[in-house]
């Protein structure tokens, strides 16, 4: 679960900055349907990051346990 979490925290991340980028560089263009699917991307990315930290918040890391 750890690893899920890690993997959705950066398609938070990439999907947040995607449609930031994307959705401003085409506001000169004027139209409104392409920049609200891009800006869409980013309560979804953000929504991905939240999902992601609470992953590996409650999962334990696959790793050596302190102590050995």
């Amino acid at each position: 679960m750890h690893r899920l979490g890690v993997i959705t925290i950066w398609a938070g991340i990439v999907s947040s900055l995607v449609g930031l980028v994307v959705g401003f560089v085409k506001l000169p263009t004027g139209s409104e349907q392409a920049i609200g699917f891009w800006l869409n991307f980013v309560p979804i990315g953000f929504t991905l990051l939240l999902l992601g930290t609470g992953l590996t918040q409650f999962s334990r890391r696959n790793g050596p346990k302190r102590g050995d």
